[in-house]
């Protein structure tokens, strides 16, 4: 095929991809205004307002108030601008906290895109489907729940996970893993040169969440890494690349951040190579041909149509949402 024939392609990626990299924030903090118009450089992004495990349990009620004002603020200094402001993304405690705060936002609500659901398992999902069918936002479970480490029943509750989501798929933006909840249960905690992948307990969750969601064609997200920025050495960037790179090894897509200083290494890791864009194009170009399988557009690999064209779609979805890099 000539140049012209390896055109791009329109193609609209599932939402899953927009999430970004996925930033938290407490629902205290008295700046949150501030640093969600700062992080509007960053595409795609998204922040997470907690409301669970940051917040003390008596400051709940002080902290949904603040993000109500959080939203009159945002609303009056957006809207009359060109900033696109990242997804924003509540995360809850109680299914109840979900209305209260749609009520609570009034006409400010539409800034918020959805809500992040903690500790979720086959039981727990429960308590929150009504609030998920009902509400007009997106939703994003978080698998961190100890229940899902017995592998006696493990199996079954991720399956059962699954077909509670597949009744809401139109809701459900992004499955979440909580890699530091896991961990916890075992007693781990990684070091900057060990990745949540060298602990095999946790290894092995992740996996059996992996395999039971993303051939479902939902977009799982990778756990948080725990090191940044302290001014003093690169181990921490070595470290998250180390990661970064087990972590599209399992098919994740997106990852939680909890420094700025993460951003742009996440953003950069999920950039396809331009050699792996073009062969995808040219898998997707060449599909209705007779002859299935072709050499790459290097000529240095063979491509099937019918064993690549998924992780064909990807690669053109990745493209089209995080752009492309320079890097072979």
């Amino acid at each position: 095929m000539n140049e012209n024939e390896l055109t791009p392609i329109n193609i609209v990626p599932d939402k899953g991809y927009t999430v970004g990299p996925l930033i938290y924030m407490p629902g205290l903090k008295n700046n949150i205004a501030d640093k969600l118009i700062e992080f509007s450089r960053y595409k795609p992004l998204s922040a997470a307002i907690c409301l669970e495990d940051t917040i003390r349990d008596d400051m709940v009620d002080i902290a949904e108030r603040n993000i109500v004002k959080v939203l009159s603020d945002l609303k009056k200094r957006t809207s009359d601008s060109s900033i696109k402001l990242p997804n924003i993304f509540i995360r809850v405690r109680e299914p109840q906290q979900i209305n209260r705060l749609i009520t609570g936002a009034g006409d400010n609500g539409d800034l918020i895109t959805g809500f992040i659901l903690p500790k979720i398992d086959d039981e727990e999902i429960e308590r929150y489907l009504p609030m998920i069918r009902s509400a007009d936002k997106m939703f994003m479970p978080i698998l961190e729940s100890s229940l899902l480490i017995d592998k006696r029943y493990r199996a079954q509750r991720l399956s059962t996970l699954r077909d509670v989501f597949e009744e809401v798929r139109d809701k459900i933006i992004n499955v979440r893993v909580g890699g530091n909840d896991f961990s916890s249960s075992f007693g781990f905690r990684n070091s900057v040169h060990q990745s949540v992948y060298d602990f095999y307990p946790v290894m092995s969750l992740l996996e059996d969440i992996a395999t039971e969601f993303i051939p479902a064609d939902f977009i799982v997200s990778a756990p948080v890494w725990n090191y940044f920025d302290n001014c003093t050495d690169d181990r921490w960037k070595t470290g998250l690349i180390r990661e970064l790179e087990r972590d599209h090894a399992m098919g994740f897509v997106g990852k939680t951040v909890i420094h700025p200083s993460q951003i742009e290494t996440v953003l950069e890791s999920h950039k396809p190579s331009r050699n792996d864009y073009d062969d995808a194009l040219l898998l997707m170009k060449t599909k209705d041909y007779e002859t299935q399988v072709i050499k790459s557009t290097t000529g240095s690999r063979m491509i099937e149509h019918k064993v690549h064209m998924r992780w064909a779609q990807k690669i053109i979805s990745l493209a089209a949402v995080y752009g492309i890099s320079n890097k072979e």
